[in-house]
């Protein structure tokens, strides 16, 4: 696999996760030993060895509410109202790579359509021999995945011992490596 390819897979692997609570789905995937040993890298929980019934309930206090939540859309994250212009420039980017997003009920500022978006950004600016075209994930980021790092902080403070806790740091660390890469190559 290309560097954008693992890059791409780790988009779409976490953007699945946060999408909906654990499920026997969700397992099977970090089943795969290719799935498995890149979670295990990043330092993630084997979601197996969890309780579904738990995650799940965890998952719906810590995303959903109905009180403290933390907000996995941007548009509310930032100004606190459903599709704002944020959500206005995400479909524009979802548009310019051709994104249909797999999660109908989601809006596409939820962070999991973002993560699937930077994942199709990465992936197709990785065939394109246009200098310009790699500024399209990299302005995306800036406006649209970073600050997700900011919600992973706050769900793995939130849930410290828990499954969700530790696939927060996870998403931070591997999103924290993307911006510092972005950055290096910004500068040089």
């Amino acid at each position: 696999m290309s560097s954008a390819e693992n890059r791409g897979a780790v988009y779409r692997l976490l953007a699945r996760l946060w999408a909906n609570e654990l499920d026997q789905s969700v397992v099977e995937l970090f089943s795969t030993t290719d799935t498995q040993q890149l979670w295990t890298e990043l330092g993630g929980i084997d979601p197996s060895t969890v309780d579904m019934e738990e995650t799940a309930e965890d998952y719906t206090r810590l995303l959903i509410g109905p009180l403290n939540h933390v907000s996995p859309v941007q548009s509310v994250w930032a100004s606190g109202e459903l599709q704002s212009e944020t959500a206005v420039s995400v479909q524009e980017f979802a548009e310019v790579c051709r994104f249909t997003s797999p999660w109908e009920s989601l809006p596409l500022d939820h962070l999991s359509n973002t993560l699937m978006i930077m994942a199709r950004l990465v992936e197709v600016t990785a065939h394109v021999n246009v200098p310009d075209a790699l500024q399209i994930p990299r302005v995306f980021f800036g406006r649209h995945v970073d600050w997700v790092q900011q919600v992973m902080q706050r769900l793995a403070a939130i849930d410290e011992e828990g499954f969700y806790g530790n696939a927060a740091q996870v998403t931070a660390t591997f999103l924290k490596q993307e911006a510092d890469e972005e950055l290096k190559a910004a500068v040089g």
